[in-house]
């Protein structure tokens, strides 16, 4: 777990652990493996060095992915310029990582961007997601994933942008859940 985080999640994910246990002959494989997966490994794979070591390792192709689906919903030619917004408490906030942080501290965080048609909504969307992946937001890595369309299913939705992004199977919804939760994938 500490010197290795991700071959946890490897050992949840990859389908030919049960054949190498099958093959090595180890007495008992199946069920050492059948208590490992459903007890052990769904508990480490929430940890924190895992998510941690997994954001990581796949920071610059999710980037690459936020910047391909933001290209197509905003124009690149135009620099983000803070305008005032107002805060829950009607104080007047100019937007940046620093001045947004404190709203994404919470175990269970949605924050709504209002307003007219062509005020920035999408703009600054954006922009916190590039707040996100500078390290701006949270004090652990994370990353942005840019969700522009209907859905019913949310984690199916993430799955599949996620196996997308970086061009893998799909990740077990559990792993997929946890990093929602722990704030390590923010939409």
């Amino acid at each position: 777990l500490y010197t290795k985080p991700l071959a946890i999640l490897g050992l949840v994910v990859r389908q030919g652990v049960p054949e190498v246990v099958g093959k090595a002959g180890i007495p008992q494989g199946d069920l050492l493996l059948g208590v490992l997966r459903t007890l052990l490994l769904p508990v480490l794979v929430r940890h924190p060095r895992v998510l941690d070591a997994w954001v990581d390792h796949h920071r610059l192709a999710l980037r690459k992915a936020f910047d391909v689906a933001t290209g197509k919903a905003t124009e690149k030619s135009r620099a983000y310029s803070p305008l005032p917004l107002d805060g829950p408490d009607g104080d007047v906030i100019v937007p940046s990582g620093s001045a947004l942080r404190h709203f994404f501290t919470g175990t269970r965080i949605a924050v709504e961007i209002v307003g007219q048609g062509g005020a920035g909504k999408t703009r600054l969307a954006v922009q916190v997601g590039l707040w996100i992946f500078g390290g701006e937001m949270f004090p652990h890595p994370a990353a942005a994933l840019f969700v522009d369309e209907e859905f019913d299913d949310l984690t199916a939705t993430l799955r599949a942008k996620l196996a997308a992004a970086l061009d893998t199977a799909e990740l077990p919804p559990e792993f997929v859940t946890a990093l929602v939760r722990r704030q390590r994938i923010v939409l």
